[in-house]
């Protein structure tokens, strides 16, 4: 076989390699879609429950401003394992926090201080 044989044999199969793979492509795109969902939403953000750092200040504006803005404080829910238990704390992100050992105990917090703020 020639060389101009064996380039048309590859283009064929080169062809059909592209056709195969679009038609892949096109059956699992749902799949793919779902799995990226997936591992999405399986990332979890644990906080440590020990740590006791403060969270940096904002640098002070070197005017006073005229007008009087009430800023008020958000608390949400944030799950933490510690020693192989969860606990659910109750925390506006700064040095506000509880930790509760049941989630239900969390959301009486969490309503309450809404309530109170």
């Amino acid at each position: 076989m020639g060389d101009s044989t064996l380039e048309a044999i590859n283009r064929f199969y080169d062809l059909v390699d592209k056709g195969v793979a679009t038609v892949d492509h096109a059956f699992n795109r749902g799949k793919d879609l779902a799995d990226k969902q997936h591992a999405r939403r399986a990332k979890r953000e644990v906080i440590d429950a020990e740590a006791s750092e403060a969270p940096p200040k904002a640098p002070k504006a070197s005017a006073p401003s005229t007008a009087a803005v009430i800023h008020k404080p958000r608390f949400y829910i944030a799950e933490s394992i510690v020693s192989g238990s969860t606990i659910f704390v109750v925390t506006d992100g700064g040095n506000a926090r509880t930790e509760c050992s049941t989630r239900e105990f969390a959301e009486k917090i969490l309503r309450a201080l809404e309530v109170a703020s």
